[in-house]
């Protein structure tokens, strides 16, 4: 019978009798920051995997930076910029299908506090 868990619903003691072999997931935004992705995934490689497991795609050290200017006490420049050295981001490589990450993104904004 098949059980419909939730992310927090998953207890690596109790839910699995011994660390996974491998893991694998799927990033779904287009930025490597944003769902929580990194959190998430230093607790699975930390408490639900192997400590030998092999990693289903490369390693990837990227550089982000973020930055607010206030203009005044309500009004702000808002800059961040993601991936700032270019680094190459594999996201999914299934049978050689490689979906790549981020590539090096800066937005700029405005911030009005209310």
């Amino acid at each position: 019978m098949a059980t419909d868990y939730g992310v927090d619903d998953v207890v690596a003691a109790a839910d699995m009798p011994r660390p996974a072999d491998v893991l694998v997931f799927e990033i779904f935004d287009a930025a490597v920051f944003n769902e929580g992705l990194t959190t998430t995934l230093d607790d699975a490689l930390a408490n639900l995997v192997k400590r030998d497991a092999p990693s289903v795609v490369p390693a990837a050290t990227t550089l982000g930076a973020f930055a607010q200017l206030p203009l005044t006490e309500r009004l702000s420049v808002v800059l961040r910029g993601e991936n700032l050295t270019g680094e190459r981001i594999v996201t999914r490589n299934q049978g050689g299908s490689i979906d790549l990450g981020t590539p090096t993104t800066v937005w700029g904004g405005i911030r009005l506090t209310l």
